[in-house]
């Protein structure tokens, strides 16, 4: 090898805070360079990897480029793209990929590539989230991928295609089984701690995403939730001999959601139940410090307040009108309760409300009763 090279592989390595070391067959001959049967190990991780570069006269920095790698072991950390993401991606990656590239004064097209990769014990923040298996290949600058596994008990079916030139976003379709409310919860929230849901239940739907390959943070989606439904997760108040289908809530058509990192905004959602149709639209954070905007309208049972409010007993009817804002762990709600024939009793009070219609005014942390 030429003094040059040698002396910037030797550094490379001497500087290297990780125990890593490099095998490989080089072979050089005029304007082409041919690696075999490399290996990359790196505190038990394994890549293996061919390939070959030919390049212009006098000129390393542009020339028509192979390759040939794959591995069964190696850390998600590892990737500089999930690395530098927040929250965190921990996971193991298997896999395989192939592929030929154009250089151009430094410049890198890729030409063609296919491969496949297996994810497993994949962790987002602070949540385990499941396995995936993803397979991908390219047609001119046309990139498609189709993936499949599983996040939490949701099983996950994905297929999208992308442009490999520029920074235009492609598109993702993902579709998803049905997942239960506390799992929603946990890859909501991610690395926040939060106290388990009130409620269960579960959502099943479906997903388009937008976001460019280099900007996964600053993905799009429109999510639709074909099948909503929402149940207190203590038993029904004894005093009112409910059953947990009294309190259910079930979403009548499509509830539509548009999504970004920062933000979900719901476009349209009702909910049906014994006696009640409320439709709720407005925008909640994503995390537990962000400040939420959601506006709540119809008519209600009062006995779904146990949704809210496991030890509240409640009997009758009641049109709401109120909306929701700032932080959802101590939110402002603002608007009106007008009930009619209601019966209320919380917890073990002996005394209680019955009979009683009138309007609830709610301003910020206040109830006025009229």
């Amino acid at each position: 090898a030429e003094d040059g090279i040698r002396d910037k592989l030797v550094t490379g390595v001497q500087t290297c805070a990780l125990p890593i070391w490099l095998r490989a067959s080089v072979h050089y001959a005029g304007d082409f360079v041919q690696v075999r049967d490399g290996i990359v190990n790196d505190a038990g991780s394994e890549l293996r990897f061919n390939g070959s570069y030919r390049h212009g006269a006098q000129n390393w920095r542009s020339g028509d480029l192979t390759f040939e790698a794959s591995t069964n072991s190696l850390p998600l950390a590892r990737l500089e793209l999930l690395a530098e993401q927040t929250p965190k991606v921990a996971g193991t990656l298997s896999g395989r990929v192939t592929g030929a590239a154009t250089m151009d004064r430094g410049g890198f097209a890729l030409r063609l590539a296919e491969g496949s990769a297996n994810l497993r014990q994949i962790v987002v923040g602070a949540q385990a989230v499941g396995d995936m298996a993803v397979t991908a290949q390219t047609r001119g600058t046309d990139l498609t991928v189709s993936a499949n596994g599983t996040a939490k008990e949701s099983k996950i079916e994905a297929s999208g295609a992308w442009k490999l030139e520029g920074d235009s976003p492609g598109s993702a379709r993902v579709k998803f089984s049905r997942m239960s409310i506390a799992s929603l919860q946990d890859l909501v929230m991610l690395e926040a701690r939060t106290e388990p849901a009130s409620v269960t239940g579960f959502v099943e739907g479906d997903a388009v995403v937008d976001v460019a390959l280099g900007k996964p943070r600053d993905f799009r989606a429109e999510i639709r939730l074909g099948s909503v439904q929402v149940s207190p997760r203590q038993n029904p108040a004894p005093r009112l001999n409910l059953t947990p289908e009294d309190i259910t809530l079930r979403s009548s058509g499509p509830v539509v959601l548009d999504v970004t990192a920062q933000a979900a905004t719901v476009r349209s959602a009702r909910f049906v139940g014994r006696n009640t149709q409320m439709d709720v639209t407005g925008t909640a954070p994503i995390g537990s410090t962000a400040g939420a905007d959601l506006t709540v309208r119809g008519n209600i049972d009062l006995i779904v307040l146990q949704l809210l409010r496991p030890d509240l007993q409640a009997q009758g009817n009641a049109g709401v009108n109120a909306s929701i804002r700032g932080n959802l762990k101590d939110p402002n709600v603002n608007g009106q309760l007008t009930l009619a024939g209601a019966s209320l009793y919380l917890g073990d009070l002996p005394n209680g409300v019955d009979s009683a219609s009138g309007t609830v005014l709610f301003d910020r942390r206040r109830a006025s009763i009229q």
